[in-house]
């Protein structure tokens, strides 16, 4: 369990538009699984929830209905 923080430090974002946001927080939950020759990591994250995902490019699928974006995380490592 976590939290991830984002700090966006322009004041402009895409197409000249003001910046309204300068905080971005991401609670998470994961998990690691260790070997000898290996690590696999499984995490879920929410990004933003508390901010309106409506009227954006991209359509995001969330619990919280229009608020943030949610995500599934999967990495492995290799140990040599």
């Amino acid at each position: 369990m976590g939290i991830d923080n984002w700090f966006e430090l322009s004041q402009k974002k895409a197409y000249d538009l003001k910046q309204a946001n300068h905080w971005f927080v991401s609670p998470m939950i994961g998990h690691s699984f260790v070997g000898k020759k290996w690590n696999f990591n499984i995490e879920a994250k929410v990004i933003a929830p508390n901010l309106s995902n409506e009227k954006l490019v991209v359509d995001y699928q969330t619990p919280f209905r229009n608020k943030g974006a949610f995500g599934i995380y999967l990495g492995y490592t290799r140990k040599f």
